[in-house]
Formats: C-alpha cells, sequence, structure tokens
C-alpha cells in the first residue's frame, strides 16, 4: 500500500478561524482513517463506527459553523441555505452511507466525502467567509 493518506491538508485549506480549521483538520482525519481501514482490508461491518463518528462529526461541524454566523447576525434566507445544506448532506451520506453497506462497497463512500469535502471548503465557504472571517 503506497498511500495510505486520502486527503492531504493543504496550507490553502486554512480557512483562518481556530475552531474551523481544528474541525476541518478532524474531518480529513476521520476520513484518512476511514480510507485506512478501508485499504486494509476491514469488513462494512468493521467500518461502521468510523461511519458513524465521521457522521456526527460533520453534523457538529455545520452546527459550529451555523453557531458562528448566528453570532454574525447572518440574514435568515442565508441561515435558511445553511441549514439547507446541512439537511441535504446527511440526507446524501446516510444514503451513500445505506448504499455502502448494500453493495459492500466502501470505495463509493469515500469517493462521495473527497466529492462532499473539495465543495464543502471551496462553495459552501467561499458563500460564507466574509461572516466567519470578520
Amino acid at each position: 500500500m503506497s498511500n495510505l493518506i486520502f486527503i492531504k491538508w493543504n496550507d490553502e485549506d486554512h480557512f483562518d478561524h481556530p475552531i474551523v480549521d481544528e474541525q476541518h483538520r478532524g474531518i480529513i482525519a476521520t476520513i484518512n482513517s476511514l480510507y485506512y481501514f478501508i485499504q486494509n482490508g476491514w469488513s462494512i461491518s468493521d467500518l461502521k463506527h468510523t461511519i458513524l463518528m465521521l457522521e456526527q462529526y460533520v453534523i457538529f461541524h455545520l452546527k459550529t459553523e451555523e453557531s458562528i454566523l448566528l453570532d454574525k447576525k447572518i440574514s435568515s434566507d442565508e441561515l435558511r441555505e445553511i441549514k439547507v445544506y446541512r439537511q441535504q448532506f446527511l440526507r446524501e451520506l446516510k444514503k451513500i452511507v445505506k448504499d455502502t453497506i448494500v453493495h459492500k462497497e466502501p470505495n463509493e463512500l469515500t469517493s462521495y466525502l473527497a466529492k462532499w469535502w473539495l465543495g464543502h471548503k471551496t462553495d459552501f465557504h467561499d458563500k460564507l467567509v466574509n461572516y466567519i472571517k470578520h
């Protein structure tokens, strides 16, 4: 196994908000742990705890970002957008987890998580960066 790190933390991943950056690193670490376990042949049943931990951690992270934005007095439209984003992510994650378990194909999950992470750190944060940084 030559590459056990699936997603690398890069300097451009810094969001310049200490708790958000720490949580982002935690999300990446958990995704990388999941990837590592998959590469080492762990069964889906063995991965369930890591998947649940990741799901709960991302929920916690999104609520943290929402809390920061509420402190910054975001508009009700923007708050609604954040809640829709969180709900959509949870629906998609639950579906991909279920599909992963049914098809016994954990690479579907890591592929989804890589795409989600890229979108989260770019599209989602680009819309909200001015609120969190100021």
